[in-house]
């Protein structure tokens, strides 16, 4: 993943999206495409699933989603980690180029050889936070969570997913990309909001993430996560289509937090 570039992620939790993912016309509408192998619509299709990866020309992200960050309900962290090296086991043939673990799951037993495989293999760590409660976290929590991602466990990637309910919460996410820190040693990050009560502010901070106004310039996150097709999920619909944030990105950054202020 290029520096300083904003990505746009696919996300494939069922086996229609893979399927369209197949066409060679979606080529260039995502850049990575995110298979979230959690998902009971795509875990009941194990074979469709590994046949169709391969006919997938874009690079993949292997996520099996905790339930307490989002995930589907009823998956052990053993069958987890089993999911993980499954897949892992044909890494080069699927494409996989990145996992998504959570990252106060990083120090659990169950992970400890996916870790260690994901390394042989050269594959990217994408250390995550996803907090859906009714506030979105401080920014001292978030600092102690990337130090731990990026420090001891050299993640590629900083992830945030949060419930923002309003601009103060998501430009308190937003200063994350301001720190310090973050800036001299140049870590990527990849931050949203996923609020199906405001669509609106979940778009918005997509791209700017409420940091704009502290940097005087637009701050792009890493990778930008967005819908293939139609999803019933709330959450999923939240979130800007694939297309939806290729022509921001294109176009400087509509989304812009002057919308809702």
């Amino acid at each position: 993943m290029q520096s300083g570039v904003p990505h746009v992620v696919g996300v494939a939790n069922n086996v229609d999206k893979l399927v369209y993912s197949t066409d060679p016309r979606n080529r260039r509408r995502y850049d990575l495409l995110e298979l979230r192998a959690d998902d009971p619509r795509i875990r009941k299709h194990p074979r469709v699933t590994k046949r169709l990866l391969p006919e997938i020309g874009h690079p993949k992200i292997l996520t099996v989603r905790d339930e307490s960050q989002g995930g589907a309900q009823g998956i052990t962290l053993t069958k987890r980690a089993e999911i993980y090296l499954d897949f892992m086991a044909n890494a080069k043939k699927y494409g996989i180029v990145a996992i998504d673990i959570e990252v106060d799951l990083l120090d659990n037993p169950a992970f400890q050889e996916v870790l260690w495989f994901a390394n042989e293999l050269n594959i990217g760590l994408i250390a995550s936070h996803h907090d859906f409660s009714s506030y979105a976290p401080s920014l001292g929590d978030l600092l102690k969570r990337l130090k731990l991602a990026v420090g001891m466990y050299h993640a590629a990637v900083f992830k945030v997913a949060v419930n923002a309910t309003n601009i103060r919460e998501l430009r308190r996410v937003g200063k994350l990309f301001c720190h310090p820190a973050v800036v001299e040693n140049r870590i990527k990050l990849s931050a949203m909001s996923i609020n199906p009560a405001n669509t609106e502010l979940s778009r918005c901070s997509y791209g700017t993430c409420g940091a704009t106004r502290l940097t005087k310039k637009p701050i792009v996150s890493a990778l930008n996560y967005g819908r293939l097709l139609h999803d019933p999920d709330p959450k999923v619909t939240a979130q800007p289509t694939v297309d939806e944030l290729r022509m921001a990105f294109l176009s400087g950054l509509d989304y812009s937090l002057a919308k809702l202020e």
